[in-house]
């Protein structure tokens, strides 16, 4: 049976869990970062925990949320409207505490759903009405996280969201990746290359770079220290796939997205939601 628990140490921390090492720790303060996620005991998500306890950071490791933007924007702006608004890399929904509503526990799962909504604070850098929703889920191999965006303006709504997972990663040098992409786009060299079966994670300073428009709605890989794969699923409009990691740190972060670096500004892969509408969709990590 599934137990929803509360404690506070530097933030409100919310956990779900079962007797059989399954388990979900959200910090609502700090972004609704998913901040520990284990199967059957196992570790699926980093985590550097200095960077979650000091508020002047981004959390590196969990799972940070990322909206209404992935990526950066040319300049760090982007003109709506006629106007100019600034914006750090990945939006400002990680940096933001979110609302828990609602929390479920079951025999063999739980759930917990936090919302966002506009202020002050995201109206200086965007200027729309919004409420996003998302429901964590919690099952004896799996996360489900499923979204909901809501344009509560008068006008179109123009977003694209995505997430940035921090997996567990003690070998690295021989990621077997599964993911059906035409080219991969390396950030780092600003050039297109062709699709690789094995990425070696140790083999430059950086790896940075998307797999755009995949073919499929889901990317596995492997052989990088859990014992068992990883496949992250994932419904419309998410579409492209970014991977992420630095040389001899314990992690790879292989990203859902949405969008793309600078969307907003040259329109490609942006979701436009009418207004007064709503989008629902969802992504989910699967241990196999």
């Amino acid at each position: 049976m599934f137990t929803h628990q509360q404690k506070f140490d530097h933030f409100q921390i919310h956990t779900l869990k079962d007797d059989k090492g399954n388990l979900l720790e959200i910090v609502p303060e700090r972004g609704a970062i998913i901040s520990r996620f284990e199967i059957a005991g196992q570790e699926i998500f980093y985590l550097d925990r200095e960077t979650l306890n000091d508020s002047s950071k981004n959390v590196r490791g969990g799972n940070p949320v990322l909206f209404p933007i992935c990526g950066p924007l040319k300049g760090g702006n982007c003109e709506i409207n006629g106007n100019t608004y600034s914006m750090k890399q990945h939006g400002f929904a990680r940096n933001l505490a979110w609302e828990v509503v609602a929390a479920q526990v079951e025999e063999h799962q739980a759930s917990i759903s936090l919302e966002l909504k506009t202020s002050d604070i995201t109206l200086a850098q965007y200027p729309f009405e919004f409420l996003v929703r998302l429901t964590y889920k919690i099952t004896s191999n799996a996360l489900i996280i499923e979204q909901r965006y809501q344009n509560l303006s008068k006008e179109k709504m123009p977003f694209y969201a995505g997430f940035h997972p921090y997996f567990t990663a003690s070998e690295k040098s021989a990621v077997q990746l599964y993911v059906q992409a035409d080219e991969y786009d390396n950030f780092l060299t600003g050039k297109n290359e062709s699709v690789k079966k094995v990425i070696n994670f140790d083999e430059a300073p950086e790896v940075n770079g998307a797999f755009h428009n995949v073919k499929e709605s889901r990317v596995k890989f492997s052989n990088f220290g859990l014992g068992k794969a990883i496949e992250i699923t994932f419904e419309p409009p998410y579409r492209h796939v970014v991977i992420w990691g630095l040389k001899d740190k314990p992690f790879i972060c292989v990203e859902p997205w949405m969008g793309l670096n600078n969307s907003l500004n040259t329109g490609e892969s942006v979701v436009y939601l009418d207004a007064g509408s709503s989008l629902e969709t969802l992504v989910a990590f699967n241990i196999v």
